[in-house]
């Protein structure tokens, strides 16, 4: 799309976080020469491995473990609520403060269980 779309040929740096890091590390050995600079910001560029390939596997399975999933040949993305609800408690189990919850929700009778 760069060079095809906006009829670039040369990159002087590219800055990437997260997935944009990671597609960095991919870019590199892909298209040498294309891009002068790489600035990687979060991520490694190792396998994805223990507690991080887990939750994504979490994820993934409460999709695919979703009544309305079909194999993947769901009928509208809104049915998938089982699917967005566990991948929207990893999430905040990836990104929260333990200390924090801790905190918050000290006792069984604080969360509410």
């Amino acid at each position: 799309m760069l060079t095809e779309g906006f009829g670039i040929t040369r990159l002087d740096m590219i800055i990437g976080t997260s997935m944009g890091c990671m597609h960095s590390f991919v870019w590199g050995p892909m298209y040498p020469g294309f891009v002068r600079r790489y600035v990687p910001l979060a991520c490694n560029a190792v396998e994805i491995a223990g507690r991080n390939r887990l939750m994504r596997q979490m994820v993934i399975d409460g999709f695919r473990n979703d009544p309305a999933y079909n194999g993947g040949n769901y009928a509208d993305p809104a049915d998938l609520k089982v699917g967005q609800a566990v991948a929207a408690n990893i999430l905040l189990m990836a990104g929260s403060n333990p200390y924090r919850m801790d905190a918050e929700l000290p006792t069984r009778d604080r969360f509410g269980g």
